[in-house]
């Protein structure tokens, strides 16, 4: 199926929703988002931001934009702007329960997500897929990076980039702890999602060992007031 069809199938969808339960919806929307091979899809999701709230809305089901505007400190026009979006993309959906009928204004509407989580093929499969998921990663890793970069003298702090000759058994030790370190990213997001509670991120972390793609000499060491690992301290 063409993108134009699944943009079509997607808004023939979206003015049903009127006739559709908070479920009944979500149900439609999952089956038209599947993943960022869908323009509608990917247009919605292409801010960070955006996956951001996403993230947080599959995690804390039934979620208010007060809470929502709260966690990511930012006014309400400014998320109701990007939760339209989500919206419109048939990623999120809005509902007014009846608890929620004497309120008023951000904490009177509820978002529910149409998926319950990222299905496998959502950032891989197809190459339109592959690159959108590859935009989208840079995208995360540059805010990323340029906050951890503007923090790197506060205490605690370690921020290292380098091109370094290493040996296959040296490669492997940093591909172990990679793989240590990715667990415990999924065992939090896992506690996370369980909560069912709006929580905020903690810390930003970043871990990357790649083949250069090019022939390419050793990078010097960037000095900078940060934590030391114990290795470093013995041969400083």
């Amino acid at each position: 199926m063409s993108e134009v069809d699944q943009d079509n199938m997607v808004r023939s969808n979206e003015i049903e929703f009127g006739s559709e339960g908070v479920l009944e919806r979500a149900a439609i929307a999952t089956r038209n988002a599947v993943s960022l091979a869908n323009a509608v899809t990917w247009q919605a999701l292409r801010a960070p931001l955006r996956m951001q709230m996403l993230e947080a809305i599959i995690a804390c089901p039934g979620v208010d934009a007060r809470a929502l505007a709260e966690a990511i400190g930012c006014s309400a026009p400014r998320l109701y702007y990007h939760i339209k979006i989500l919206v419109e993309a048939g990623l999120v959906v809005s509902s007014e329960g009846s608890s929620r009928k004497s309120a008023r204004g951000p904490s009177a509407t509820s978002y529910h997500s149409s998926l319950s989580d990222f299905p496998t093929e959502f950032f891989a499969g197809d190459p339109v897929t592959i690159k959108r998921a590859g935009e989208l990663f840079y995208s995360i890793a540059e805010l990323g990076l340029a906050k951890a970069i503007s923090a790197v003298n506060e205490p605690g702090c370690i921020v290292d980039f380098r091109h370094e000759a290493l040996l296959p058994q040296e490669v492997d030790v940093v591909r172990g702890h990679m793989a240590e370190i990715r667990l415990v990213l999924a065992a939090a997001r896992r506690r996370r999602h369980g909560a069912k509670t709006l929580i905020r991120s903690t810390v930003f972390v970043g871990i990357c060992a790649v083949v250069p793609l090019a022939p390419t000499l050793p990078d010097t060491p960037i000095s900078t007031v940060r934590l030391q690992v114990d290795g470093e301290k013995k041969n400083a």
